[in-house]
């Protein structure tokens, strides 16, 4: 990433406060956007309500969708493209899984749509932990791989979905 890359993550949860971090940063020359999608550990899917399930699954996939909207106008104001990145949360098998495969279905629809205005969306998946390579992830596993989707050297690449797993995937 370039000394004028945006960075949007954390506890961003309102279009509003994501907008303010952008009108700080993309004025700039911003060009690359990063979005962490909410973690922790949510109830079984089976045994949520139909209004605790919009909550966690709707919320999550709302938060992104505003991120993603608000991230791709500063873009396309800025007017020479960029790249946005979402950090999905870790497989853990409940109802964030369902927010990391709306996410992922997400991503590749805006890269499509995005694509020709030279902004590139794409997603890294962190593991969730029973690494094969023996050690858990630490935050700059994640980050370099972060940095990297977000930089030139990944140019040509939108829409995909980059694993740093440590080969938990490979099991």
């Amino acid at each position: 990433m370039g000394s004028g890359d945006v960075i949007v993550g954390g506890e961003v949860r309102t279009v509003e406060a994501v907008r303010l971090a952008l009108e700080a940063n993309v004025g700039n020359g911003g060009g690359a956007i990063v979005y962490l999608a909410p973690q922790g550990s949510p109830p079984g899917i089976a045994s949520l309500t139909p209004g605790r399930f919009a909550s966690e699954v709707g919320g999550g996939l709302m938060e992104a969708f505003q991120n993603l909207r608000e991230g791709a106008a500063s873009l396309r104001a800025a007017g020479r493209g960029g790249s946005i990145v979402f950090v999905a949360p870790p497989a853990i098998g409940r109802a964030f899984d369902a927010v990391r495969q709306g996410l992922r279905l997400m991503v590749k629809a805006a890269a499509l749509e995005l694509g020709p205005e030279g902004i590139r969306v794409n997603t890294v998946l962190p593991g969730g932990g029973g690494a094969a390579n023996g050690r858990a992830a630490e935050p700059a596993d994640i980050a370099a791989a972060v940095a990297f989707v977000a930089s030139d050297r990944a140019a040509f690449m939108t829409g995909a979905d980059l694993v740093v797993d440590g080969g938990e995937m490979a099991r």
